[in-house]
């Protein structure tokens, strides 16, 4: 990567940084002045709470940077292969073997570095669905059992952080998965406008490894990062509140 590259992605990841900062201190200024007023505070329950919130802050904030920097580094990898291949909109050029397998090379370890990043990632996605998925569940029928009581700022503020860290990687990814579109729209035209056999052939092996490996990320199989993800869990939220309504509005 240029260094006017590295400094946009610098730059990119710099804006997501400060806004969960903000979001960050916005947070404990709620839950603090909310625990403040139940119980006397003192010093060691300020730095269990600081520890607790920048604990979650500093997961959630590494996976949001980890998946932005992957689909970053997607983007770049487009707009190189399309310069290469691209002199303008009506022409294209006859690139030779080397680039077509260093595109497929680099998509390949893109793909394997967002899957390498380990079991604590894909446990943190796992403990932000569920702790989302309680916390609806529990102002549900706090909705319904005690009005009064039903939901607070701090039930509020917290599920809001973790919708937004459980989501954003889903945008990220599907950002990626445009690219990669792009990536083998482009191996399309080569194979389609080139007079070469063999760089016909290497485009459309490259077009058969895009189409076997897609880019995605999962959670041990149950769970698939993309843009699907936020509609499928609140699908499956509204299903289990609808039942445990009526299971509780009938044995409760």
């Amino acid at each position: 990567m240029s260094d006017s590259s590295l400094k946009i992605g610098y730059r990119s990841v710099l804006r997501t940084i400060t806004v969960f900062t903000v979001i960050f201190f916005m947070e404990f200024y709620i839950v603090w002045n909310y625990i403040a007023e139940l119980v006397e505070t003192d010093l060691l329950l300020i730095f269990l709470i600081i520890s607790r919130r920048f604990g979650n802050f500093t997961t959630g904030i590494s996976r949001c940077i980890i998946f932005e920097w992957n689909c970053f580094c997607v983007k770049k990898l487009r707009i190189s292969f399309d310069q290469l291949v691209n002199k303008s909109n009506a022409t294209i050029l006859e690139p030779n073997q080397i680039v077509l397998l260093d595109v497929v090379t680099k998509y390949t370890k893109l793909l394997k570095n967002i899957n390498s990043v380990g079991v604590p990632l894909k446990i943190t996605i796992l403990r932000d669905c569920f702790f989302t998925f309680f916390c609806v569940i529990y102002a549900s029928f706090g909705i319904v059992y005690a009005p009064e009581n039903a939901i607070n700022k701090v039930i509020i503020v917290i599920v809001a952080v973790y919708m937004s860290t459980l989501f954003l990687p889903c945008v990220f990814m599907e950002l990626a998965k445009i690219e990669v579109d792009k990536i083998r729209l482009i191996y399309v035209e080569i194979s389609a406008h080139s007079s070469d056999e063999e760089i016909r052939r290497k485009a459309q092996d490259a077009l058969m490894l895009l189409e076997i490996v897609p880019f995605e990320f999962t959670v041990w199989r149950f769970i698939s990062v993309n843009v699907s993800l936020p509609f499928q869990f609140f699908a499956l939220l509204t299903t289990y509140v609808i039942v445990t309504m009526q299971f509780m509005h009938v044995f409760g």
